[in-house]
């Protein structure tokens, strides 16, 4: 029996084939993982997309391509990235809710056959889609028309797509969760410069983490230069030394508030420093560092000084209220006393008599402005809250008001305005301050229009008086509710007030949580306008 064996030729030329296929489907698989490294350094998804539709197509030869993204709700949207040369738009088809959904369970690269006629004579045979899987989830689809017969896509090139898949999916998750990381980062960033004093972290390495640009500022840092360097370089040896001992105390338990000592800022100014320590910990509350708050104790103390000097002027103002009430009874009785007998007096006397008594009615009505001002000020007045209607209250002001002016009062009421609970006497108060001013600061006359209104969700009770007089600048609109100020204008020189009525009125419309606002045009008139909420039975303001 003879056995034929291959040529010697034969099997050298086998083996060396098998050699070669060997070595280019290992620089194939090299030059797969270099592209895909390119992939797993990028962080923006159109990058990410691009790459990947570009690695996809080179394996299977693709003409066209898109990417199908999961939308809010569990089902794959339109496409909305993609690569369709002009000669196939509009041939494409879309893929149908069984395919996708076959494809998102299957979870795999697969490879169908184009049987569209107009397909198939573009040299489209072809459809190939990747599934985009994360840890978590399919997040979309990536679909390629190929020239390529389906025969020719091996089960490694189809296992090499699916790795794509799986690498693209993880990088886009991965790039969302970078975006957000980004976004928290820059909010602590901003929140941390919006902190009015010198802030700054240490490791407990006593490296310097973090910093904002007040602790620049203060102790001559920078930050470029600064973060991860040790406290102990970056600072001078003397704030070195303070905070080397502030260390040791926190680290002991022994966490600060305003610990003391003289800095000096360059060459420019010596400040008293206040340090606050607190020890940062990790989510497993294992200590990481520790957190200095650095401030100015001087301009602290000048704030509170301005504070308790603010203080002291209100109680000069309402003790020296109370005393000027004694003599000005007296002034104001002896004025009225002398009025009874006005014609037993010369012309002259009796226009002093007049100017004693108008006088007196002006100091009057100022003292008592002051004395409810420092009252609403100081924070111990309480409201005295009864059920009623703010429109009884403008039509008692109203015919008081409507004998002396030469204005014409309009009003108009919510016929199913509710009574509800407020502070009668002082928004009678607030009524008669804003309805008075519209009289005065018309002194042409004109048509005053007066509304109550209830909001449209009818929580609220509005109140607005609207009037053609004079007006008030837009420059000066914002600053009319200070004390003592007055509109600066020629035209308003002759109109009496105290400056005090709208501060008053705004502390006591404050005071029932409501909100109150003037809009003006010079020449035109003014319209104020304020609101007050239902307030419930038992509620406590």
């Amino acid at each position: 029996m003879s056995i034929e064996r291959e040529p010697k030729s034969s099997n050298t030329e086998k083996l060396r084939l098998e050699k070669a296929e060997i070595r280019r489907s290992f620089e194939v698989y090299r030059q797969f993982h270099q592209r895909l490294e390119r992939i797993q350094g990028l962080r923006n998804r159109a990058e990410i997309f691009r790459h990947a539709r570009e690695i996809a197509s080179r394996m299977v030869g693709g003409i066209a391509s898109q990417v199908i993204l999961r939308g809010e709700l569990t089902t794959l949207e339109i496409p909305n990235l993609e690569e369709v040369p002009s000669h196939l738009e509009g041939l494409l088809p879309e893929l149908g809710e069984d395919l996708i959904e076959w494809a998102v369970q299957n979870r795999t690269a697969s490879s169908l056959p184009i049987d569209e006629p107009e397909l198939i004579e573009k040299e489209v045979h072809t459809q190939v889609i990747v599934p985009i899987v994360s840890h978590s989830n399919v997040q979309g689809l990536m679909v390629l028309w190929s020239r390529s017969e389906i025969s020719t896509l091996s089960h490694i090139e189809l296992d090499m797509l699916s790795t794509l898949g799986r690498v693209v999916g993880i990088q886009v998750e991965n790039a969302t969760l970078y975006a957000e990381v980004q976004e928290i980062g820059s909010l602590l960033d901003n929140v941390l410069e919006s902190i009015p004093y010198a802030v700054l972290v240490t490791n407990l390495d006593d490296q310097i983490v973090t910093m904002n640009s007040n602790a620049e500022f203060m102790f001559d840092l920078r930050r470029f230069f600064t973060l991860q360097e040790k406290y102990q370089r970056a600072m001078s040896p003397e704030v070195a030394a303070v905070f080397g001992k502030l260390v040791i105390s926190t680290l002991k338990g022994e966490e600060q508030f305003d610990y003391e000592f003289q800095h000096r800022i360059g060459d420019r100014t010596d400040i008293l420093i206040g340090i606050s320590t607190s020890i940062v910990y990790d989510r497993k509350n294992n200590p990481t560092g520790i957190v200095f708050i650095c401030r100015d104790l001087a301009l602290s103390r000048e704030v509170q000084k301005l504070r308790e000097l603010d203080v002291m002027k209100t109680e000069f103002l309402h003790t020296v209220s109370h005393e000027l009430k004694t003599p000005l009874t007296a002034i104001m009785g002896g004025a009225e006393v002398l009025q009874y007998d006005l014609e037993s007096f010369s012309p002259d006397n009796q226009e002093i008599i007049q100017i004693i008594q108008e006088g007196g009615h002006r100091l009057h009505s100022l003292i008592t402005d002051l004395l409810d001002l420092s009252r609403l000020e100081s924070g111990n007045v309480d409201l005295a809250l009864s059920r009623g209607k703010i429109s009884d209250l403008v039509q008692d002001s109203m015919r008081i008001l409507d004998p002396g002016t030469e204005c014409k009062l309009c009003f108009q009421c919510d016929e199913n305005e509710p009574s509800f609970l407020f502070d009668h006497e002082k928004i009678r108060q607030v009524v008669d301050n804003l309805i008075s001013n519209a009289t005065k600061y018309s002194p042409d006359g004109g048509t005053i229009q007066i509304r109550v209104y209830l909001s449209e969700d009818n929580e609220r009770v509005h109140f607005e008086v609207a009037d053609e007089g004079i007006g008030i600048p837009p420059d000066q609109i914002h600053q009319i509710w200070n004390k003592f100020y007055r509109v600066d204008s020629s035209s308003t020189s002759e109109i009496e007030g105290t400056g005090l009525g709208l501060s008053i009125t705004k502390h006591i419309i404050d005071m029932h949580q409501g909100h109150i606002q003037a809009t003006s045009q010079p020449g035109a008139g003014s319209t104020f306008m304020f609101w007050i909420p239902h307030i419930q039975e038992g509620t406590i303001l």
